[in-house]
């Protein structure tokens, strides 16, 4: 459980590492690569099967590689990556106001993951993921339950907001 909130957190939190996750299969291509180039294909492979990349390195290889795509399908790419952030930056702006009203505990717990999470463009995914398992391994039961309600209620009043 504490994997999937940690990882929930951070795709909500820090939408420039949210396509780190990207994984690839052999014989698709996602739709902003249709009509590419073979050597933008596997630069793209490349990319994506690179854990080592810290977001920041990430985003700059992703930009350098969407930037010698034509128009159309830059636009493929960059159209899903504003509806994303636009949707996590509410979540995140909400799930920040319902931290400041939490316990002692978990308000300190919550203020470190944002902290880490805020810091994680320079680390890879599993040092960031080594650093949410350290913060939240010193939690009680309660304080990660009380946690996750604070992110799932988030989740739901932006959701509820945008019907």
């Amino acid at each position: 459980m504490n994997r999937v909130f940690v990882h929930l957190l951070y795709a909500t939190l820090v939408v420039p590492v949210f396509p780190q996750w990207m994984v690839y299969y052999d014989d698709y291509l996602p739709n902003f690569l249709v009509g590419a180039n073979e050597e933008q294909t596997e630069q793209f492979k490349r990319i994506i099967s690179d854990r080592s990349l810290s977001a920041t390195e990430y985003n700059q290889r992703m930009d350098a590689l969407i930037s010698q795509l034509d128009p159309s399908n830059r636009e493929k790419y960059m159209q899903p990556q504003r509806q994303a952030k636009e949707s996590m930056e509410r979540v995140s702006a909400k799930f920040l106001e319902l931290i400041s009203h939490l316990s002692g505990e978990t308000k300190r717990a919550a203020q470190q993951l944002v902290d880490n999470v805020l810091a994680s463009g320079q680390q890879t995914a599993q040092e960031m993921n080594r650093r949410m398992d350290a913060i939240l391994s010193n939690l009680t039961p309660s304080a990660i339950s009380e946690l996750m309600n604070a992110y799932y209620d988030a989740i739901q009043l932006v959701n509820s907001n945008d019907k």
